[in-house]
């Protein structure tokens, strides 16, 4: 997904309403908190701390202060809250959400309502902030470029307070300014939103310590021999120096990786056995927990945990969706859920093309195999068994095709190849070649439009704070009056300057050459998934071929996938 100034974060407050006026809200968006996608190579070190706000009333807060939060009957936050008792007859977790309010989008509550809908027994849901959370929707009326004043109606109503025309005109270009500002100094995409509260029942906010506890709570709730823990995890995800460092973004800024999923797995010597669906970016990092660990060297772990990913561990997944509009919306995980309903996208029935192994049901592994085939985005999901079975076989071994050991891989195979024309895997991998020399030209054309965006970005910045240093500090109530006096020169700066033009040109460059590197992206993406279909039948057969503990382990780890989670 096509992100403005990717490269350019900005630090500030998160956006309250505790403003003395609405020209403050409008000029506090240029300090709202990025809504970027982060890596886990440099990310602050607080992601496994403990907030500074959870604090015991003695300890973080006078008998003053709470007094008067008392007395204000303020909500409490995400990092007051407490995790409900998890039950013992808990059948699923569902977890979700952004890390902070812009990416925190509509898409991913409506996945996780429709997953709440399909799945039986009790669960429960860990989403964003808690209950009430707020989720970003794309503005039905935003026009294409930056220049929306979503603050504007707001600042008119105070407009219309004065009671001169000249301070009532003086008001309305403030405004202006202010949403220029907006767009030039805030979050990319943050004049596009607004936030609503989710329809999504939610039981807990999505922090790091409630979901660690709610999964030993599900674990300690059950046995080996019990039925199975189905977790789904609907969130932003971090790229770690090595797949087992792979990490799930969490409300607040803080993190789950990889290694702490395991610890918590390999603390219980008979774990209850576990079903995992990660749409996140880099979630295929997750399929590590087939070993002890997370490394392979330690040892498998027990094919009873398995999981089932939008995407490898070294690339992202699509989806992350401020339009509600779920036709619109194209990701993985929308044609994985509709699949388990027994249908595609759109809600057709597709029963008799999805139940592969004529039983009736859906399984996991099935719908997994329909968004594979379906997905029109740069999605290329992965499995656990795939982990496993490159980790025991070699990259070229050859056998005969038996296509009874992965039927959902020959279904996989089977579409892709009639609908790409590439008959075979050799076809298939020349495809890929030539694909991957075409991403790299347009790679190299988006760098250089990125190059000069950023360029054009912070000469436009530097222009202005040079002569209006105040403007970046827009708490400062003074930064307000100067926007009111200096308004129409603001605004001719930020506009109808050279540097203004040469800026709006390089964003429109930069977003033409994001949308062509991210078509070659969904191109490639399809003939991947072909290739790693044939790859994935070559290599099974030819440890079927072997036979022995090895392949028996993977048998079982492809049942674990096949769990069915209908009632």
């Amino acid at each position: 997904m096509f992100v403005p100034r990717a490269t350019r974060f900005v630090a500030g407050p998160i956006l309250t309403t505790a403003l003395p006026t609405a020209l403050a809200s409008a000029l506090a968006l240029a300090t709202v908190l990025a809504g970027c996608s982060r890596s886990k190579l440099g990310k602050p070190a607080r992601s496994k701390a403990k907030p500074a706000a959870v604090l015991a009333p003695e300890e973080g807060s006078s008998a003053e202060t709470r007094a008067s939060s008392a007395a204000t009957k303020l909500p409490l936050s995400s990092v007051e809250q407490h995790l409900p008792r998890v039950p013992s007859d808990l059948r699923w977790l569902l977890v979700g959400g952004g890390s902070d309010p812009l990416s925190n989008q509509i898409s991913l509550a409506q996945d996780l309502q429709l997953a709440s809908s399909l799945l039986p027994g009790r669960g429960l849901t860990l989403f964003a902030s808690g209950p009430g959370a707020q989720v970003s929707v794309s503005l039905d009326d935003a026009p294409d470029g930056h220049t929306h004043e979503p603050d504007l109606p707001a600042l008119e109503r105070v407009a219309a307070r004065f009671d001169t025309r000249g301070k009532r005109a003086a008001q309305s270009l403030a405004s202006r300014a202010a949403s220029e500002l907006a767009a030039l100094l805030g979050p990319p995409g943050a004049l596009q939103v607004r936030y609503q509260p989710t329809t999504l029942t939610i039981d807990a906010p999505a922090t790091r310590d409630h979901v660690l506890e709610a999964l030993r709570g599900a674990l300690e709730a059950g046995h080996a021999d019990g039925p199975p823990l189905l977790v789904m995890v609907a969130s932003h995800g971090e790229r770690g120096n090595a797949p087992r460092e792979s990490a799930l973004s969490l409300w607040g800024g803080w993190s789950i990786d990889v290694q702490d999923v395991a610890a918590v797995l390999d603390g219980f010597a008979d774990a209850r056995p576990t079903r995992w669906v990660i749409t996140s970016c880099f979630g295929g990092g997750f399929a590590e927990l087939a070993f002890v660990g997370a490394t392979a060297q330690q040892g498998t772990r027990s094919p009873q945990h398995c999981g089932l990913f939008a995407a490898p561990a070294d690339d992202e997944s699509s989806g992350c969706d401020p339009n509600p509009d779920r036709q619109q919306q194209e990701s993985f995980t929308i044609h994985f859920l509709a699949a388990l309903r027994g249908r595609d996208k759109s809600g057709a029935a597709r029963t008799s093309e999805l139940d592969l192994d004529r039983d009736g049901r859906i399984s996991l592994r099935e719908a997994h195999a329909w968004a594979r085939i379906q997905g029109r985005s740069f999605d290329v999901p992965t499995t656990t068994s795939d982990r496993y079975l490159r980790e025991v076989t070699r990259p070229f071994e050859v056998a005969h095709e038996d296509t009874d050991v992965v039927s959902e891989d020959h279904a996989v195979a089977a579409a892709l190849a009639r609908e790409l024309e590439l008959e075979d895997e050799r076809a298939a991998r020349a495809k890929l070649q030539e694909l991957d020399r075409i991403l790299a030209d347009a790679r190299s054309v988006l760098d250089e439009a990125q190059q000069t965006a950023d360029d054009s970005y912070y000469a436009l910045r530097v222009a202005l704070l040079e002569r209006w240093p105040l403007l970046e500090h827009s708490w400062d109530p003074r930064a307000t009056q100067l926007l009111q006096q200096e308004a129409a020169n603001i605004l001719e700066l930020l506009t109808d300057s050279e540097l203004a033009r040469g800026n709006l040109l390089a964003a429109r460059e930069l977003e033409e050459a994001a949308d062509q590197h991210d078509a070659v992206r969904v191109a490639r993406a399809r003939v991947l998934r072909l290739v790693r279909a044939f790859e994935t039948l070559r290599l099974a057969s030819a440890l079927k071929r072997r036979g022995g503990p090895r392949y028996a382990h993977y048998e079982q780890l492809l049942q674990c996938e096949r769990y069915v989670p209908s009632p």
